[in-house]
């Protein structure tokens, strides 16, 4: 069973849903029956999943898993504010319409809306994750146990489905592991989390370096996301260099504007003329200053901006790509499910950024790419590989294909079979 937070409720990105759907899929390819405790509820019903057909789509890409859902959370610290005032009131899973200002006479009080602001930082992760949440998904947990009768959970970010699937644990006796995503943020019930991480039988995280902590009494195991070669479709390179990227909001956004400007560079030298050139960008639509600069430098033609769209979708706009974009990722020590994503393609990736972070050591190792960070770099890189996309039909490179297979799905899957094997007896 597979305590998760919320798999499908997410707003901006399904990062969380992803990796979710990755897990089960690998278990159920090695003969696992997988349950899934969710938080997702409010999430589940036919109108907000028609609301984003991203949402659906992940919710189908796992038809065999058994899915416990509890009623929800809340999508904003005003939702706790809301819900503290009206008890016997229903919240909605998308929120309520609250105004962060209080106003008078047409006028608005900034102090209030900055007080719920800050307050809300620190209430409603706790709130959330540790009392309302965690007490109706324990109740949800013994029930699914109850019904499914699982052999092993597993406790997925964030923190407090750990301290959920160590409660789950000490209730009926089954073993758990902690699958930990993400750096543990440090809050006050930091000691606590990581104290209840020595109650399991294993942690496994896909950090690129050991991630570890004072009094661990458990093995730790580094699986990484890897990529399921049977996701990507067949498809034949745009007969125009097209290079693809997908945006995420806590990216650098520097290192698009660096990035813009070489292309401007370019432009102006009267390259794209004879060897043209389209960068196309997949990004929710709240970037704006990548907007005006392209604007501010004559690039509209050139750089294309494009709402999410469905996976199946995106992996076949990345295949037929001459060029995959990928940015530093914040945490250098750790990969983006994207990178995996990217590898599966088969096409090269330019990551921009530091070369000495995880994910460009990677690429050197499976030559799967090509790390560049400062504009020189940029500029090279471009104008040598416009040329021989055009006169030798792609781009030059030579990636280690068997060492890049290694990282596929069914790798993936056996070393979670094997981990799951290990911790159940």
């Amino acid at each position: 069973m597979l305590v998760c937070s919320d798999f499908i409720g997410w707003e901006r990105k399904p990062v969380l849903a992803v990796v979710t759907s990755k897990i089960c899929q690998a278990l159920m390819q090695k003969g696992w029956k997988i349950a899934l405790l969710t938080l997702s509820g409010n999430a589940l019903h036919q109108d907000f999943l028609s609301e984003d057909e991203r949402r659906k789509e992940f919710l189908e890409a796992i038809p065999d898993v058994v899915i416990y859902a509890t009623k929800g959370g809340f999508p904003s610290p005003l939702d706790i504010l809301r819900y503290l005032k009206n008890r016997k009131r229903t919240i909605s899973a998308k929120g309520v319409n609250f105004s962060l200002s209080r106003t008078k006479s047409g006028r608005s009080y900034p102090l209030f809306r900055d007080f719920v602001a800050r307050i809300g930082k620190v209430i409603h992760p706790f709130w959330r994750g540790y009392i309302y949440c965690y007490r109706q998904m324990v109740k949800e947990g013994l029930k699914a146990i109850g019904e499914f009768k699982p052999s092993i959970i597993i406790g997925n970010h964030p923190p407090y489905c750990f301290l959920i699937a160590s409660r789950l644990s000490e209730l009926t006796g089954i073993p758990w592991i902690a699958n930990i995503m993400d750096a543990i943020p440090k809050t006050p019930l930091i000691g606590f989390i990581l104290k209840q991480l020595n109650t399991s039988r294993a942690i496994i995280t896909p950090f690129f370096e050991k991630w570890d902590y004072r009094g661990r009494k458990v093995p730790i195991y580094k699986v990484l996301y890897g990529y399921d070669p049977s996701e990507y479709p067949y498809a034949t390179l745009l007969p125009i260099f097209t290079i693809t990227g997908i945006s995420r909001i806590y990216e650098k956004q520097y290192l698009y504007l660096r990035f813009l400007r070489v292309l401007h560079r370019l432009k102006s030298e009267g390259i794209f003329e004879e060897f043209p050139l389209k960068f196309r960008l997949y990004m929710l639509d709240d970037s704006l200053v990548l907007k005006e600069w392209r604007e501010r430098l004559g690039l509209t033609e050139i750089v294309e901006f494009y709402p999410p769209v469905l996976r199946k979708e995106m992996l076949y706009k990345e295949c037929e790509s001459c060029i995959l974009f990928l940015t530093e990722y914040p945490l250098k020590f750790q990969y983006s499910t994207k990178f995996w994503e990217y590898i599966g393609t088969g096409r090269p990736i330019l990551h921009l950024g530091d070369p000495n972070d995880a994910e460009g050591k990677m690429l050197r190792s499976l030559s799967a790419g090509f790390n560049v960070e400062k504009e020189e770099e940029i500029y090279n890189f471009l104008k040598k590989a416009l040329k021989d996309f055009y006169t030798k039909g792609d781009i030059d490179w030579n990636p280690d294909r068997e060492a890049i297979s290694s990282f596929a799905f069914p790798n993936l899957a056996k070393k979670w079979d094997e981990i799951l094997e290990k911790c159940m007896t």
